[in-house]
């Protein structure tokens, strides 16, 4: 019984320290993409260009992208047009 309880216990601080490792890397991903975005923010700022205007405006792994294509030039103007 000992054993089974020892191996148990050793599976749960293996499964937590794995989840805790997970976390804190995707912590720490997050905080340095914050740190990037802040210093381009800053850095157009410093250049008077509009800010974010250096950031990515197309989302790489968009999943809508397939399902509802962008808009065309022609479409844009048609729908301008009308408002």
């Amino acid at each position: 019984v000992v054993i089974v309880v020892g191996k148990a216990a050793l599976v749960v601080f293996v499964v937590a320290t794995v989840v805790v490792v997970d976390i804190v890397a995707v912590v720490v991903v997050v905080a340095v993409v914050v740190v990037v975005h802040i210093v381009v923010v800053d850095r157009e700022a410093r250049e008077g260009r509009p800010l974010g205007s250096s950031l990515p405006h197309v989302i790489v792994n968009d999943p809508y992208r397939t399902v509802i294509p962008p808009l065309t030039q022609q479409e844009i103007r048609a729908t301008a047009q009308q408002v």
